[in-house]
């Protein structure tokens, strides 16, 4: 999980950390971080950088996926977007 002496995490493994078994439910979350980001005008692009990976699919076939290296601080964004109730 993102610490504050880490430097830039996936996406994905936060994903994994914080217990969320699909991406999609995940992104929504991102969604939600990004915003709170915005509204105290924090660079996203500086926070969330938008990149791929790849995904075991089975015989060792791999698939690329969308992910993103996140800052700490975009790590503290999504933890504070988890504990908000979905509105």
């Amino acid at each position: 999980m993102c610490m504050d002496d880490a430097k830039y995490v996936s996406a994905r493994q936060l994903q994994k950390d914080l217990n969320y078994k699909e991406w999609r439910n995940f992104q929504r979350v991102i969604a939600k971080a990004q915003v709170a980001c915005l509204a105290e005008e924090v660079s996203i692009i500086e926070h969330f950088i938008k990149t791929e990976s790849f995904v075991a699919i089975g015989n060792k076939a791999q698939r690329k996926v969308e992910d993103f290296m996140l800052s700490p601080h975009a790590c503290e964004f999504i933890k504070r977007s988890c504990m908000k109730p979905n509105n």
